[in-house]
């Protein structure tokens, strides 16, 4: 080899060597952080108490909101609201326990330390949040299993399957949309307010449970929200039509929401640091 050819190999080297360096510490900030929030998780919420809280109320919920279609709408009335009711499960477990990712460290005072760290705090709450969006799938699905045989439903059920894809991504539009509303609530006591009234919004805007085209006002408000597209692209999944168009426009909304999230825990942060208020508050 010549000399131009060794000092162009180890300049090429010197380039790639620096690049690799400032990667990998954040790669190991990344896995580090989701290996937290699934430990995290974990001790949160044991399997037994789990079961029997959030399992057995969503049950309930969509046991109800299936009941109350037969009664409006006969056995058609309740396979539509059984199918919005087992989305609905889901997305609702994911806000709740999405919005008290940020709340945690609030309440521990550990937020200082997470914003000195490599990840934004947007970026910290939102990896942390995963185990969430997972478990909120786990929960769709055993309540489609439960109260369908309960019900009746289990075909029905069955034939939500081939719809996960829009399962998953009306649970990552929870968990965006989630992080959002609890941002301004940190340090003040509305955080369940917030977070209630946005599950109050999903079951009435989102065509899950009151079927889109009744008001107007509640068609425009649900163009906005997480699970919209992805109801209506299951139902046409279990009526054998198109559902990827559905599909892109649940993530788009969902990146939108993300979008708007990290937005506003920078705005805060920013507040914070000025203030010493929010999350910067003792407890």
């Amino acid at each position: 080899m010549s000399s131009s050819e060794g000092i162009g190999s180890s300049s090429a080297e010197s380039r790639v060597a620096p690049a690799s360096r400032s990667v990998a510490p954040l790669l190991e900030a990344v896995a580090a952080t989701l290996r937290l929030g699934v430990l995290l998780y974990r001790r949160e919420n044991p399997f037994r108490p789990a079961m029997v809280s959030y399992w057995f109320r969503a049950f309930c919920q969509t046991l109800l909101f299936t009941l109350l279609g037969v009664v409006a709408g006969g056995s058609a009335g309740g396979d539509f609201t059984f199918v919005g009711a087992v989305m609905l499960a889901g997305v609702d477990y994911t806000v709740s326990q999405v919005s008290d990712v940020p709340m945690r460290d609030r309440i521990d005072g550990t937020y200082p330390r997470i914003r000195a760290g490599r990840l934004t705090p947007a970026a910290t709450f939102a990896l942390r949040s995963l185990p969430a969006i997972g478990a909120g799938c786990i929960e769709s699905f055993v309540v489609a299993v439960t109260v369908g045989a309960a019900t009746g439903r289990l075909a029905l059920a069955a034939a939500m399957l081939p719809a996960l894809p829009l399962l998953v991504a009306a649970m990552l539009g929870a968990a965006t949309i989630g992080l959002f509303v609890i941002a301004p609530a940190i340090g003040t006591r509305y955080d369940t307010l917030t977070y209630n009234t946005l599950t109050v919004f999903l079951t009435l805007f989102t065509g899950s449970i009151i079927p889109r085209g009744t008001h107007g006002v509640f068609d425009v408000v649900g163009i906005v929200m997480p699970l919209t597209n992805a109801m209506d692209g299951v139902r046409s999944v279990m009526s054998g039509g198109p559902w990827l168009a559905a599909l892109g426009a649940e993530l788009l909304v969902a990146c939108a929401w993300g979008l708007v999230a990290a937005a506003t825990y920078a705005f805060m942060d920013r507040r914070g640091l000025r203030t010493g208020q929010g999350a910067f508050e003792a407890s």
